[in-house]
């Protein structure tokens, strides 16, 4: 009789995982990737799944520039994990791309929105105006 309930424990632990046995849990798939000809667009994501916006950093002449910043309007949706700046290639281009990581949260809908401030030394900033970028993420 001890012999039996100890194979039906057993069998019972390897049907349930118990025994390092895989859950089936599929992984989130792989990062979205956005860039600046994204700008205005829609995107869905899973919960737990990646997004990364790459956007350019430039300095076309000296003193004058654009450097990004990007940000989530929802942060239970779309939260902001990091951002960096890595040279642009060829190492010859003017500017950096500027990387701004976030992860899917919650079900619901969140802006992404990129500021892209302006220097421009020879010139009025009425005529070097800031830039914008913006994407809806939709989480489901």
């Amino acid at each position: 009789m001890r012999l039996i309930l100890v194979a039906v424990v057993a069998l019972s632990a390897v049907l349930s995982g118990a025994c390092g046995g895989s859950t089936n849990t599929p992984a989130p798939p792989a990062p979205r990737v956005l860039h600046e000809a994204d700008a205005g667009g829609r995107v869905t994501l899973l919960p737990g799944q990646g997004l990364e916006v790459d956007l350019t950093d430039t300095r076309a002449v000296p003193g004058s520039s654009l450097v990004w910043t990007a940000s989530s309007s929802d942060g239970t949706v779309l939260a902001k994990l990091s951002d960096s700046r890595s040279p642009a290639q060829p190492a010859l281009a003017r500017g950096d791309v500027y990387r701004a990581v976030f992860r899917a949260g919650r079900p619901g809908s969140a802006t992404i929105l990129a500021v892209g401030a302006t220097t421009c030394e020879a010139m009025a900033k009425s005529n070097c105006p800031d830039r914008s970028w913006s994407v809806t993420v939709t989480v489901a």
